[in-house]
């Protein structure tokens, strides 16, 4: 049996065998949806089973706590199978044969794309819930004119269908933090409104309160570094950009040497983490700013962070639960919404907090914050009310409830 195991294993571990076995893969994902399932088995995944992050991965290191159920992590990540198994987590290789016997009974499938972020040719049958990885500022999947499963071309669909089936799936639920994205969610993920569960979301509950296993995909050391400088009264200022279709790299459009002389006269550290698919690195170190790693799992440090940047992330939803400011650097509204992603909600009125339309404008606002000055607090305050229905740290405890009664 090791022996066939192995060799399976070895078969379905090699990409470029597994690329060319997709055609026929498709047996395994209709053989899937006739396994029994076993209601008491969750299985979790992210980012094409490649990171341990996002709200599957603070959904499942709460539901630890849970002895009734039984969770397991699937990723194709061997550093995040390592870490995970160091910590006593269930964790299977997602082309490995027990991690596949594992998956093919898991009655839920917790993800934030689709079920590839596990393994979609063994999910079939399961009940899918797509926790997402944003908030719905930005149009998404189906709403997405720029996004694949939209595109006109029948060949390429065709192609699309065989070998990325995933593109097309259906989902059964997701989760929301307000009534205010329940329309958004439900049209962009084909999922019915009355599926759109709102609950909060788990990576919030790490701003809360400690969970263990929160800096796995993160770095303790970075996060004692800022919390040792915040202690000693630093501001600390973050820069999340978004992805651009065009492939352009929102860092290039900083004066990075402005920037670090701005912060070392003020005595503050700027943090700049590059979007996944839009990797960034200095060309030499800089005194007060400080680089992380593109996949770096940045929730368990937004407590630290005294003002946030960013353009079109959905991260700066996150970070308003905290109620604190936020500068606006759209520096391409009017491209970036014509070429790239257009939004369920007009971006004036959804952005509360200084808008910079070009860089001398962002040193401008920067320095203002660097002073004290913050213009929109009340606007803010009214904000939070509409995009947060709980603002407890409970998020995770609210699905385990809900999918526990299915």
């Amino acid at each position: 049996m090791s022996i066939i195991a192995s060799f399976f294993e070895k078969i379905f571990r090699e990409k470029k065998i597994r690329i060319l076995l997709r055609p026929f893969m498709h047996f395994f994902r209709i053989f899937s949806k006739f396994i029994p399932k076993d209601q008491n088995l969750w299985a979790f995944g992210s980012f094409g089973a490649q990171t341990f992050s996002g709200n599957p991965k603070y959904l499942f290191l709460e539901l630890q706590e849970r002895k009734d159920i039984e969770t397991i992590w699937i990723t194709e990540n061997k550093d995040v199978l390592k870490k995970l198994r160091a910590l006593g987590f269930q964790v299977y290789h997602s082309n490995s044969l027990k991690g596949i016997l594992k998956l093919l009974r898991a009655k839920f499938t917790f993800f934030d794309y689709c079920t590839q972020d596990l393994n979609y040719w063994f999910a079939g049958g399961s009940i899918k819930v797509n926790l997402w990885h944003g908030l719905p500022l930005k149009r998404i999947a189906n709403d997405d004119k720029n996004d694949m499963r939209n595109t006109p071309n029948p060949i390429k669909r065709l192609i699309l269908k065989i070998f990325r089936p995933w593109t097309f799936e259906k989902w059964d639920y997701t989760i929301a933090t307000s009534e205010i994205f329940v329309k958004g969610l439900s049209s962009g993920l084909g999922i019915p409104e009355d599926h759109v569960i709102i609950t909060g979301y788990p990576r919030n509950d790490v701003l809360f309160k400690k969970i263990r296993g929160m800096f796995i995909g993160s770095s303790e050391e970075i996060y004692k570094r800022l919390k040792e400088l915040k202690t000693s009264g630093k501001k600390l200022f973050a820069y999340f950009p978004t992805f651009r279709e065009s492939g352009e790299n929102p860092i290039d459009f900083l004066d990075l040497d402005q920037l670090n002389r701005v912060f070392k006269n003020y005595g503050a550290y700027l943090i700049i983490k590059p979007h996944p698919y839009t990797p960034f690195k200095p060309d030499r170190n800089y005194s007060n700013i400080v680089f992380v790693e593109q996949t770096f799992d940045f929730y368990p440090l937004l407590l630290l962070i005294d003002v946030l940047i960013t353009d079109y992330s959905s991260i700066y939803l996150d970070f308003l639960i905290l109620n604190r400011p936020v500068i606006f650097y759209p520096y391409d509204l009017e491209e970036y919404l014509s070429k790239n992603r257009d939004m369920y909600f007009k971006y004036e009125d959804f952005t509360p907090g200084e808008k910079a339309r070009d860089f001398p404008s962002l040193i401008k606002h920067i320095e203002d914050h660097l002073s004290g000055n913050d213009p929109f607090k009340e606007a803010r305050d009214r904000f939070v009310t509409r995009i947060y229905k709980f603002r407890d740290g409970e998020a995770a405890r609210r699905i385990y409830e809900f999918f526990k009664k299915i």
